[in-house]
């Protein structure tokens, strides 16, 4: 499924910072599920989101 927006959040507890990466328009959710892979193994907690109704929501 195509959604407007897509973006990969990750959060590292150690140092509380969490770091988006916002995919390029017309990108699948199974593209993002890639990102979320690599970002849970570099800081341990990564999630998807997405843009809709002018707010972002985590893709469950």
């Amino acid at each position: 499924m195509i959604h407007n927006k897509i973006r990969v959040v990750a959060y590292e507890r150690f140092k509380n910072n969490y770091y988006y990466f916002e995919l390029s328009p017309g990108s699948t959710i199974e593209e993002a599920r890639d990102k979320v892979v690599e970002w849970q193994s570099k800081y341990g907690v990564a999630y998807i989101e997405t843009y809709e109704n002018e707010e972002w929501e985590k893709y469950e």
